[in-house]
């Protein structure tokens, strides 16, 4: 009995296995990049709403906070 082609066929699935993750590591570093953009303008977005409006974001604040007390708090 041969073990040639068993190892083969392994190499084939390691290859392929390989492959699949070259790909995905190429999409994730799409993902990363897209999020690290989106961030950083939604951020942007909220430090410009909180100086144009910083009494409502103190309120939303407390408001926040009470909440989350409450639920903490059973």
């Amino acid at each position: 009995m041969t073990l040639s082609p068993l190892k083969t066929s392994l190499r084939g699935v390691y290859e392929q296995a390989q492959e699949n993750m070259d790909e995905m590591k190429k999409r994730f570093a799409d993902v990363k990049m897209a999020a690290k953009f989106t961030g950083g303008s939604m951020i942007a977005q909220t430090a410009q709403f909180i100086r144009a409006n910083p009494g409502k974001s103190v309120a939303a604040s407390f408001i926040g906070g009470y909440l989350v007390m409450r639920l903490l708090r059973w």
